[in-house]
């Protein structure tokens, strides 16, 4: 007979966002439990590490972040670099870079701390559906076959998301692929975070240099589905991105010490986060901020109010998708502002890198603008629009 594990609230995944949703559903007396496939949370890497308003989002959750897990907290501006070299004004702001590994574990503790239960070696298998509500997942633990009941299931399962398949809840289609490294021994100016375009190393997309200290740093290249005209090989758009005449530059000597390849969703949140006994956080919803793919900060905060709705509506003993909407209301009131914005500064972002001309005459015209637009959104999707018209009309004519 299969073992059943019953709780009130189950988190799948122990990222970020399951991290978060289990430390809100705890914080708000829900029986919780999360559940990681993985034997080591947060390894392997699959990301950036680049993290915009860690210390906002620590006062904002109410967590504490060890020091041990930032890389880099002094993260001035940030630059873009056309196909050529040609570069941007340099845009104030502050960032952080993180060591994902250790912030993952820090994240995980403080759920535990806070009373949720965590397995790591149990991945979830298949959604378990009654009369229209998700009530639980078949997962294997150790190998052991298992179900968890619970009241409501949270998908923070990230980009491939089993909860959101299982769930009928429907995802952008347009994805982020990523292909990067982590490399040590370059030289480089860490104060100030470069991004790069050129159709022919990140079409649809861009490149960045991520710089984690001193001489370390995360650089790759994304790529859009659908963007990939030549069918191109991820391997063949790095090759020719540390051929650019900058970063061949800054990449001299330098030594490579991990791989840190993945996938997001680009375009849009999902249609909908919620349904009968069941909610999507972070890349499970697609809730990233899509222009650059971004996610830890969004992954966090829609994971805690996940979270915090789930043992709300536990604990009013309605889990139904009318109860649960609360939380999509939540989020879209919030964060969703900025990422909404975002939606629209992908679109012409897409635009913009259509070619290397044109990549080339906006960093000489509106190089400002063009950074504005990759990273912030608010406040240069105007000035981005009526440059892309007066360049159609010369190109035209």
């Amino acid at each position: 007979m299969v073992k059943v594990f019953n709780c009130d609230v189950l988190v799948v995944g122990c990222g970020p966002a399951g991290s978060m949703a289990g430390l809100g559903a705890a914080r708000g007396g829900a029986r919780t439990l999360i559940i990681e496939r993985k034997k080591d949370i947060g390894f392997p890497e699959r990301c950036g590490e680049s993290l915009a308003g860690l210390h906002t989002y620590e006062k904002r959750l109410d967590i504490k972040i060890d020091p041990a897990c930032i890389a880099n907290d002094e993260v001035q501006g940030m630059q873009l670099y056309s196909h050529s070299g040609k570069a941007s004004p340099v845009i104030e702001t502050t960032s952080s870079v993180i060591e994902r590994r250790l912030f993952d574990k820090c994240l995980a503790k403080q759920a535990v701390a806070s009373g949720a239960e965590l397995w790591i070696q149990t991945n979830a298998l298949e959604v378990l559906k009654d009369k229209g509500f998700i009530y639980g997942v078949k997962a294997k633990r150790d190998g052991e076959p298992i179900e968890i009941h619970a009241k409501v299931v949270i998908g923070a399962d990230g980009f491939s998301s089993g909860i959101c398949r299982g769930a009928g809840l429907k995802r952008p289609h347009i994805s982020f692929q990523c292909y990067s490294f982590e490399v040590t021994n370059v030289n480089y100016d860490h104060h100030i975070f470069p991004c790069f375009v050129s159709y022919d190393f990140s079409p649809g997309a861009h490149a960045w240099w991520v710089p984690k200290n001193q001489n370390t740093a995360n650089i790759g290249v994304g790529i859009l589905t659908g963007y990939d005209k030549a069918k191109t090989s991820l391997r063949e758009y790095y090759r020719r991105f540390t051929q650019h005449p900058v970063v061949s530059k800054w990449l001299k000597g330098g030594q490579y010490t991990a791989l840190l390849t993945g996938t997001t969703w680009y375009g849009a949140p999902a249609e909908k986060t919620y349904g009968n006994g069941v909610l999507l956080a972070g890349d499970a919803g697609s809730i990233v901020w899509v222009t650059h793919g971004a996610g830890i900060a969004m992954s966090m905060s829609s994971g805690y109010m996940a979270g915090e709705t789930a043992a709300q509506a536990v604990k009013e003993s309605n889990v139904s998708a009318s109860s649960l909407s609360r939380y999509e209301d939540k989020w879209k009131s919030t964060i969703g502002k900025s990422i909404f914005s975002h939606v629209e500064s992908a679109k012409l972002v897409r635009e913009m890198v259509a070619s290397n001309d044109q990549i080339e005459k906006a960093m000489t015209e509106i190089g400002r603008e063009f950074v504005g637009l990759l990273i912030f959104s608010r406040g240069y999707v105007e000035p981005v629009k009526e440059w892309l018209k007066s360049y159609r009309k010369v190109a035209v004519s």
